[in-house]
């Protein structure tokens, strides 16, 4: 899998909760705190996909953000055009309050976690009963809601095109190696119209 960003290579196994904000108001400044590192070009694609909780069993809802193309450091990397493949997002730390909004609408439990191993914040799926779900976890590891090694596991993945017309600033890291096979057999759909700057709201 080629992979992007400063921190491409951070592990996510050792990430723990320090502090919950399940009151959180999503138009303050909590989306952020990071710093953007990459440009997604449009459409900016909101991935989901059924996992478990591996404290304690029950199901989680995962999502994810990918894109067909973005900049970073003033290169493109993949094309608008190509609609059958897509580079698949980790390590977000920072996104505009409205796409943080898409996720948590998805999954409630949506938030930021603070990771020892990396000494920094990372948004993140969390379970009800308060387990972190991982992104190497859930990215990295084969079998994983967003590795999928089978027809099967690919074909139970969503990919839902969020509304957003421009570009958008993240902070995150990016991976390929995936996102053909995903697309290939995943159900892909247009998302209703997103809230706020960019959208066709």
């Amino acid at each position: 899998m080629r992979a992007g960003g400063d921190r491409a290579e951070v592990g996510f196994a050792a990430l723990v909760l320090i502090a919950q904000n399940p009151g959180m108001d999503i138009d303050d400044d909590y989306a952020d705190e990071g710093e953007p590192t990459l440009r997604v070009l449009p459409p900016l694609l909101l991935l989901s996909a059924q996992t478990r909780c591996w404290k304690c069993g029950q199901p989680v809802k995962a999502v994810a953000l990918a894109a067909h193309a973005l900049e970073e450091d003033g290169e493109q990397v993949g094309d608008p055009a190509d609609t059958a493949d897509m580079l698949v997002l980790t390590d977000v730390d920072f996104m505009p309050p409205e796409v943080l909004h898409e996720l948590v609408q998805r999954n409630p439990n949506y938030s930021k976690r603070y990771s020892h191993t990396a000494g920094d914040s990372y948004f993140a799926n969390n379970c009800d009963c308060g387990t972190f779900t991982g992104d190497f976890y859930l990215h990295m590891e084969p079998g994983g809601a967003f590795f999928p090694t089978t027809v099967e596991e690919a074909a139970g993945i969503t990919v839902e095109r969020l509304a957003f017309k421009e570009p958008i600033d993240l902070g995150a890291a990016w991976g390929s190696g995936t996102g053909d096979f995903i697309l290939a057999h995943a159900r892909v759909i247009d998302a209703p119209d997103a809230q706020g700057p960019g959208s066709t709201a």
